[in-house]
């Protein structure tokens, strides 16, 4: 395996110091003699060690190295045209607290034919970049932060990238899983212009995601695309603008045969322009708890005005007056013209302050497009945007508090993530559960105290009133 990382090019085991991570638990439990009560008290130190890149101004190249390790390494290439860091021929690359700086007009990451290639804790930046989408110098027009293709298997885990034509395009990747992603002010031009696009990846996932692009800043397409992969699942995430006359929040475009399924779960998608949510066309499409709002009808960052004037859910397909036959079909004979969307289904959707209250929430071109559809106008809060700190954007002791932990507020929505799985106790369970605990505390003491000579009993007492505070304070 050779390493790259602090301390220059090695192989071999030694490895740079790991990203040190400490999550703990404890749970005090209570019981009474009726019911079982159990309190849990969650106490999470969730804090990156600041950590230290070296600087590489030359592009890295992974070529024929399996099992190959890129580490603690900021990469900053000012010329255009290039990769910062590329991946051929080799599984098993673990790219891990890397820092990426690549010229607008060249691309971040590369990779193709690198099954199972990981990226964990990555930022991937496209300097000075433009607020208009500019030529690209790259022979196949895809100057993206991160552009994979012909890899089975990989994962994205705690990546960030902002300023590039696409965000993250993985072409030919089945089953990719992208976690924990943040993508800002994408610049396109069409046929780029996404936050993320899996491109005939079937099986591909996308879970826990902010996509943010700024009107005066972007410009956009559809801001999560899924294009011809079957299976495909986007969940618990947040799509906040976009400017596209012709773009929408999360695309579903499976116009391929073998194109099918897929599912939207417990996703936002706000300030959209064009759409929120679409299936064009899309087959056997499950959306669930999507929500819509706050769109827009005028045209934003120097764009035209959205084509469909205000729609926020729809389900069509191609149409022979569609941009997108007219630039990606233009030969008559291909059978991807003849799909249609049928068998979506929409639940539990909710909308709100629609900028056309002439037009349905919901649009099909066919009759057989929804299965069904459960959609209400309701307010609703949109999902907090996710945020992510890597290791040498810490400052040491910046997020800890007098006891050593972490402080609610300083925990990203990942590390976050565990205490809303629990149930908030009621007050009378509280209150139930903290008698309880004063109970087992004294007849504990009591214990200790029939075994302790007489002198020490005092000092016993007090030492029960003290834990009982403290677990009075603690619920």
């Amino acid at each position: 395996m050779r390493t790259w990382g602090r301390g220059g090019v090695h192989k071999g085991g030694g490895r740079p110091r790991p990203l040190a991570f400490s999550f703990y638990i404890r749970l005090f439990h209570t019981h009474s003699r009726a019911d079982d009560h159990t309190c849990l008290l969650l106490s999470i130190q969730a804090m990156r060690r600041p950590c230290q890149l070296s600087h590489r101004t030359e592009p890295l190249v992974i070529r024929n190295q399996p099992n190959a390790s890129v580490e603690l390494l900021v990469i900053s290439i000012s010329k255009p045209g290039v990769a910062a860091l590329t991946c051929m021929d080799s599984p098993n690359v673990h790219i891990k607290n890397v820092r990426i700086e690549h010229a607008h007009g060249g691309v971040g990451i590369r990779f193709e034919r690198c099954p199972s290639l990981r990226l964990e804790d990555v930022s991937v930046v496209a300097v000075a970049a433009p607020s208009r989408p500019t030529r690209c110098l790259l022979r196949n027009q895809d100057c993206d932060n991160i552009h994979g293709s012909n890899s089975a298997d990989v994962v994205l885990h705690r990546v960030r990238v902002s300023g590039g034509a696409t965000g993250v395009e993985l072409h030919l990747c089945p089953r990719a899983r992208v976690t924990y992603f943040v993508a800002m002010n994408v610049l396109g031009p069409y046929p780029r212009g996404q936050c993320i696009q899996f491109a005939s990846s079937h099986g591909a996932t996308l879970d826990h995601f902010y996509c943010r692009n700024e009107p005066s800043a972007s410009w956009t397409e559809d801001s999560v695309s899924v294009w011809r992969s079957g299976g495909a699942v986007v969940s618990n995430g947040l799509v906040d603008g976009n400017n596209s006359p012709t773009g929408v929040g999360v695309m579903f475009e499976n116009d391929a045969a073998a194109a099918l399924g897929g599912a939207i779960e417990n996703v936002d998608a706000i300030n959209m322009g064009n759409g929120c949510f679409s299936g064009y066309p899309a087959r056997d499409l499950v959306m669930t708890r999507t929500r819509c709002g706050w769109n827009h009808c005028g045209g934003l960052g120097g764009r035209a005005p959205p084509t469909s004037h205000g729609q926020m859910w729809a389900a069509g397909h191609a149409h022979a007056d569609d941009r997108y036959v007219q630039a990606q079909m233009a030969h008559s004979r291909s059978p991807h013209r003849r799909v249609t969307s049928s068998g979506i289904v929409v639940s539990h959707g909710r909308f709100w302050a629609p900028c056309n209250e002439t037009k349905a929430a919901w649009w099909a071109r066919t009759p057989q497009a929804y299965r069904s559809v459960q959609i209400k106008r309701l307010e609703f809060k949109p999902r907090q945007p996710l945020t992510l700190r890597f290791c040498w954007e810490q400052r040491a002791g910046a997020t800890t508090s007098g006891g050593g932990g972490a402080s609610r507020a300083s925990l990203t929505e990942e590390e976050m993530a565990p205490l809303a799985q629990l149930s908030t106790p009621s007050a009378a369970e509280r209150r139930h559960t903290a008698g309880n605990g004063h109970k087992a505390a004294s007849a504990t003491m009591q214990r200790r105290n029939s075994q302790q000579p007489a002198a020490d009993r005092g000092r016993g007492i007090n030492q029960q009133k003290r834990s009982g505070m403290r677990l009075s304070r603690r619920m």
